[in-house]
């Protein structure tokens, strides 16, 4: 099975330039091409097997982010004229419930958490706040140093029966605080830290927070 469809149109773009600009319009194959752009200004998807074709129109609703990824707060990032939808958050799609109870910020501390799906789990915290995830889940500092702070969630345990830990630190190039997971082993934040940015395997002694970005 084949697809193409409106997935093709910087091709169709490339492809009309060379024709109309440049003006190769005698060759043979433009007739056939004439077909692709057709297809392209007329439907969406296309899904073409030997015995049949499926094609999908345009959605009346496309929402994207500054990085043209779909992505929509106020409902969906797809909508068709069936009233057939799709949920995104910054590219990562989602059921409704779940896109709603995190856009809302309604979803439990304790479920975000522990979503399966990595993807959804972090936009989940990320919407929640670390401020709430230490409120809620009985954060306490366990060390800090000057490369931040070892935060242990004393209400929330791994499938070993130890404390969650997170490494917090200030990441200067937004200005805010950013929380990572880190081994329940961990002794420092300095430790913390070259295990998150794998400081080690690069060959980095003397790490200077103050430059990261």
């Amino acid at each position: 099975m084949y697809q193409g469809g409106n997935m093709w149109a910087g091709f169709l773009a490339y492809a009309e330039g060379m024709r109309d600009v440049i003006g190769l319009t005698g060759l043979d194959c433009w007739a056939k091409y004439q077909a692709w752009e057709d297809a392209g200004r007329e439907g969406g998807f296309r899904y073409m097997h030997e015995e049949f074709c499926i094609v999908s129109d345009f959605p009346e609703i496309l929402k994207v982010d500054g990085r043209n990824r779909p992505h929509s707060e106020v409902g969906p990032s797809h909508r068709w004229r069936d009233g057939f939808e799709i949920y995104h958050l910054n590219g990562v799609r989602l059921h409704k419930e779940l896109w709603q109870s995190i856009v809302n910020r309604t979803i439990p501390t304790k479920d975000a958490i522990q979503l399966k799906n990595q993807e959804h789990r972090t936009l989940a915290l990320q919407y929640i706040g670390g401020s709430k995830l230490e409120k809620d889940l009985g954060g306490v500092v366990k060390s800090k140093d000057e490369y931040g702070s070892l935060i242990e969630l004393t209400e929330l345990k791994d499938q070993n029966g130890r404390n969650y830990l997170y490494y917090k630190a200030i990441d200067p190039s937004k200005n805010e605080y950013i929380y990572l997971r880190t081994h329940p082993d961990t002794i420092t934040p300095t430790e913390a830290m070259y295990r998150a940015y794998k400081l080690d395997a690069v060959g980095i002694k003397n790490y200077q927070p103050n430059l990261r970005t």
